[in-house]
């Protein structure tokens, strides 16, 4: 275990931004099981949004640039959006980001400059899948890496405790092989020293871009999981009033220079409850689609219970203005599974990204529906489809995906549990407990 104490300085010489890194391994093992991976955990503070993503850029540049080397349809998507229709749709989709989200702008800027990688590169890492989605690239090597399995549950271990039920949410985040080890846990804190500056836009006209002059969009605290390169995050987050995670959906037509979902999740992580995530989530001009698993910690404005819903999110495409949602409130006596693939919106797809999902989808109706935190890890941790398509996902042929952590969230018991082996039959030291209430 290595625990990395940094102080630095950002590019102007003022303002500083403090890092520290647990449990970080800057060469993993290779031999770990399929089953098994490591997960390290960064902190950072900082009072700006570039001094942010500097902190990311710094500690984790290494794990960017292998994952890129790793990926052989990332590189080749970075390469297609330096010419012709790809740059034109990349720029396209940063006018967008920039218009509405600039602070979130300064953050792939800062990670940008402190991993010495090109703005354009670390773009593309973020609005990937909506240059896939707007354009004639598509994945030439057949790689499938669709994303993450979510399960919503009101358990009746809420009699124990005096109370009819309570919710639990259980989330299998699934993605390439590539950030197997890279991935990592984020515990950030943002904060205002001083009064918000107005918006000043430095649209990046190409691989050289410069911070604005923006502040903080506003102060907030949180938990979340990270892919190398990325904004915090299209994986599942927590801040002090909500729990949110998250499964890629995959229309089969984007908007052409609509908002990124990279930048929309990041902008949920400021959001207080349910309702305020929903607007969030429901912004108009997006360019895809996205399903949000939602746990309100504190319970809504004349609830008495904590609320366990699921959002759905499908474009408008023609006309760009707010997307298609359906929201679901999952009540006491029900429960949600939620893969890849609309469930509830009709939503023309992708064919061969919603094969997977529809192999999930079955396998946890033929499983028993869960009740307790222990039967939820056995659903998540199950690799019985008889066409190799699993829950539990190791990159094993047909498949491609594979599970870099669970996360079972416990309102009740003000915990989050990270599990980085196969849930329900891992080694527990691979499990991490994390509080759900943040200073």
């Amino acid at each position: 275990v290595l625990v990395v104490c940094l102080a630095t300085v950002t590019a102007d010489g003022q303002r500083p931004v403090d890092v520290r890194l647990d449990s970080f391994y800057s060469k993993p093992p290779v031999d770990l099981p399929l089953d098994h991976g490591m997960l390290p955990e960064a902190f950072i503070w900082a009072s700006s949004h570039y001094d942010f993503g500097v902190g990311i850029g710094q500690i984790f540049r290494e794990a960017i640039k292998e994952r890129i080397n790793s990926e052989p349809t990332l590189q080749k998507l970075i390469e297609f959006c330096k010419v012709g229709e790809g740059a034109e749709a990349l720029r396209a989709l940063i006018i967008a980001a920039n218009a509405s989200y600039p602070e979130y702008i300064d953050e792939l800027i800062g990670i940008s400059d402190a991993s010495g990688l090109p703005f354009n590169t670390i773009a593309v890492i973020n609005l990937r899948n909506e240059i896939r989605e707007t354009t004639m690239f598509w994945l030439s090597d057949g790689m499938v890496f669709d994303h993450c399995s979510d399960y919503l549950v009101w358990s009746s271990r809420g009699e124990t405790i005096g109370v009819e039920s309570v919710p639990l949410l259980i989330h299998n985040e699934d993605g390439a092989p590539s950030s197997r080890n890279r991935a990592f846990l984020l515990r950030g804190e943002l904060f205002s020293l001083t009064a918000n500056s107005s918006p000043s836009l430095h649209l990046p006209s190409s691989d050289s871009a410069r911070p604005s002059t923006n502040g903080i969009r506003e102060d907030v605290s949180f938990y979340a999981f990270v892919y190398p390169g990325e904004l915090p995050s299209t994986a599942f987050f927590w801040n002090r009033g909500l729990v949110v995670t998250m499964n890629a959906l995959y229309p089969a037509r984007g908007r052409f220079g609509g908002i990124g979902r990279n930048f929309i999740s990041r902008d949920m992580i400021g959001a207080r409850d349910v309702d305020e995530a929903v607007a969030r989530a429901s912004v108009s001009g997006q360019a895809t689609g996205h399903s949000y698993n939602m746990v309100e910690l504190g319970g809504g404005p004349g609830s008495a219970r904590p609320r366990l819903v699921n959002l759905e999110t499908a474009p408008d495409v023609e006309g760009g203005g707010a997307p298609r949602t359906s929201l679901l409130e999952v009540l006491p006596g029900s429960a949600l599974f939620h893969a890849n693939a609309y469930q509830r919106l009709d939503v023309e797809q992708v064919a061969q990204l919603v094969v997977s999902s529809a192999h999930r989808e079955a396998r946890a109706r033929a499983l028993p529906v869960p009740d307790d935190a222990a039967s939820m890890m056995r659903v998540m941790g199950d690799r019985g489809d008889a066409a190799g398509w699993n829950i539990y996902r190791t990159a094993q042929p047909p498949d491609s995906g594979y599970t870099l952590a669970t996360a079972l969230i416990d309102p009740a018991a003000r915990r989050a549990f990270i599990l980085t082996g196969r849930p329900g039959v891992a080694d527990p030291r691979t499990t991490r407990t994390l509080p759900l209430d943040l200073w």
